[in-house]
C-alpha cells in the first residue's frame, strides 16, 4: 500500500509540475486610431525556447530583470507575430513586459491613421518548439469580438468585422 502512494503521488507531482497544454493567448484591442496588443504565455515555455534558439542558459530572473533578456523576448515576439491591415504590415511598439504568477504578458501598441474592417494575423508564437502549439487570438472592436485559434497547421487567418 505504500508503495502504491509513493507511485501515485511521484505521478501527481509530476502532473502538477509540467503543463501539458502548450498555448498563447493574444488580444488584439482595436479603436479608431489604435491597436493594442498583449500576448500571454507561459514562463517555462517561452524561457526554454529562447535559451534553446540562442544557446544560452538563462533562467526567468534573467529575462525578468535585465534588458538584454527584455530584448531577447521583444524580438522573439516581433518575429513571430504579425498584423496586416490595408495590405502594409503593422509596426508593432514594444510597451512593457508583465509577470504574472507563471506567465508573461508581452504588450505592444500602434498608432494608425485608419484601420480597416479586416485584419490579417501571422502568429507563429512557439510552433517551432512544440508540435502542439495553439496559439489563440481574440480581437476586439468597438466591443465587437471575433476569435482565431491558430496552430502548426494554420498559422495565419483574417478576421473581418
Amino acid at each position: 500500500m505504500k508503495s502504491l502512494f509513493i507511485v501515485f503521488f511521484c505521478f501527481f507531482s509530476y502532473i502538477a509540475n509540467s503543463h501539458p497544454l502548450h498555448m498563447s493567448i493574444t488580444n488584439i484591442d482595436i479603436t479608431d486610431t489604435t491597436i493594442n496588443v498583449s500576448i500571454k504565455v507561459f514562463v517555462k515555455d517561452m524561457t526554454h525556447h529562447i535559451n534553446k534558439t540562442n544557446q544560452i542558459d538563462h533562467d526567468f530572473h534573467y529575462y525578468k530583470t535585465n534588458q538584454d533578456g527584455i530584448n531577447l523576448i521583444d524580438s522573439y515576439m516581433q518575429n513571430n507575430l504579425n498584423l496586416k491591415i490595408d495590405n502594409k504590415f503593422v509596426v508593432l511598439v514594444f510597451e512593457n513586459i508583465k509577470w504574472e504568477d507563471e506567465s508573461l504578458i508581452v504588450n505592444y501598441n500602434t498608432k494608425l491613421l485608419t484601420i480597416s474592417n479586416e485584419i490579417y494575423v501571422e502568429n507563429k508564437i512557439l510552433m517551432d518548439c512544440f508540435h502542439d502549439q495553439s496559439n489563440l487570438i481574440i480581437f476586439n472592436k468597438n466591443g465587437i469580438e471575433k476569435g482565431l485559434q491558430l496552430n502548426n497547421d494554420k498559422w495565419a487567418g483574417t478576421v473581418v468585422f
